[in-house]
């Protein structure tokens, strides 16, 4: 079924904070789209079906259509010296509407992915611009995955959905307004204080005081995740010295 756009704006309590709204059945990719805006701040874009849909890494976002909730928001003018904190807002965001709108516990893996169960539900993909007045203008895209519960083989054992694990069918338009609400809620308490995000993202991470695999450069590094930095870094701790990294791809090690 069709995402409805007029269902949605009735559930959106916060219509001040977006400046404009759009809705594709389907498009290759919300962030291209949003990219290739003239003006984009405050601007959401929804998908039903992504062709060219994708995470970190180039990584294809498998997604049925109209199952799924695929969207897009841009700002610009935003601080460079809050970028690297963006993702504290974005995954505590999604993931403490997504908790008081169903009950259920969400967790945090290291970027970007939410997870429950330990399965991966939900991604973010933070790309910006930064303009020569040293502001920048900033794309979240985010994939949720609601209503499937089929997937490829090669991830059907990491990954699942809010239908898979709450056992209902779920209304994206309401799940929507209610990540859109939050957001604007937030937005000028990460603007002013943005370590509370930090502290509830850590709180929220699974991994932290784990031994865990990092995959990074092609290379793998083992030790124990001890913490993350106010940019988001994460910090390793091996045998012979304390490693940090910015990205790459972790993997809990079972005692």
């Amino acid at each position: 079924m069709n995402f409805n756009l007029k269902t949605f704006e009735t559930y959106l309590t916060r219509k001040d904070f977006l400046k404009r709204i759009e809705h594709f059945e389907e498009i290759d990719s919300t962030n291209n789209y949003l990219k290739n805006l003239t003006t984009k701040d405050r601007t959401l874009i929804i998908a039903d079906y992504q062709s060219a849909g994708r995470g970190r890494f180039n990584r294809k976002w498998i997604s049925k259509k109209g199952e799924n909730l695929m969207f897009s928001l841009g700002f610009e003018n935003f601080q460079l010296t809050l970028l690297n904190k963006l993702n504290f807002l974005c995954s505590v965001t999604i993931a403490k509407a997504i908790e008081n709108l169903f009950e259920i516990t969400v967790e945090i893996k290291w970027p970007n992915d939410l997870l429950l169960d330990k399965k991966k539900f939900c991604g973010v993909l933070i790309e910006n611009t930064i303009e020569s007045t040293g502001l920048v203008n900033i794309i979240i895209g985010v994939g949720i995955n609601c209503n499937q519960t089929e997937f490829p083989e090669e991830i059907s054992n990491r990954a699942t959905s809010l239908k898979l694990i709450t056992g209902n069918d779920i209304n994206r338009e309401k799940l929507l307004a209610r990540i859109m609400d939050e957001l604007a809620n937030n937005w000028n308490k990460f603007l002013n204080q943005p370590e509370y995000f930090y502290n509830e993202y850590k709180s929220k991470c699974f991994s932290i005081d784990k031994r865990i695999s990092i995959l990074f450069d092609n290379k793998v590094f083992t030790g124990n995740f001890s913490d993350i930095t106010e940019n988001g870094e994460l910090i390793l701790k091996t045998e012979t010295q304390t490693l940090i990294f910015n990205s790459g791809e972790i993997t809990t090690i079972k005692e």
